[in-house]
């Protein structure tokens, strides 16, 4: 058997060789870790903007509503308060 060598074929049993799989070992496994870190860091912010993007609609909805409730009133604001009599709206001189 070759100096250096554990087993008959000699093929990766230096101990230089078996540290550099067992780098290699661990670098692959850190870096499935790390696409696995990714993906579900992309699965949250995909979650949170479409919590978002719903928040956003349901304002927009009651911006639309105010603004349709006030052509439904006659003439009245979104509040539903009826206009100023005549005699109390500014008349330019």
């Amino acid at each position: 058997m070759p100096r250096g060598c554990t087993t008959v074929s000699c093929r990766t049993t230096t101990p230089s060789l078996q540290l550099g799989e067992a780098y290699n070992d661990a670098y692959a496994k850190d870096y499935g870790q790390y696409q696995d870190y990714l993906g579900r860091l992309d699965t949250l912010h995909g979650y949170y903007t479409a919590q978002e993007q719903a928040e956003i609609s349901q304002r927009q909805q009651v911006v639309q509503q105010c603004h349709d409730g006030a052509g439904r009133h006659g003439g009245r604001g979104a509040a539903g308060l009826p206009a100023p009599p005549a005699w109390a709206r500014w008349r330019a001189a």
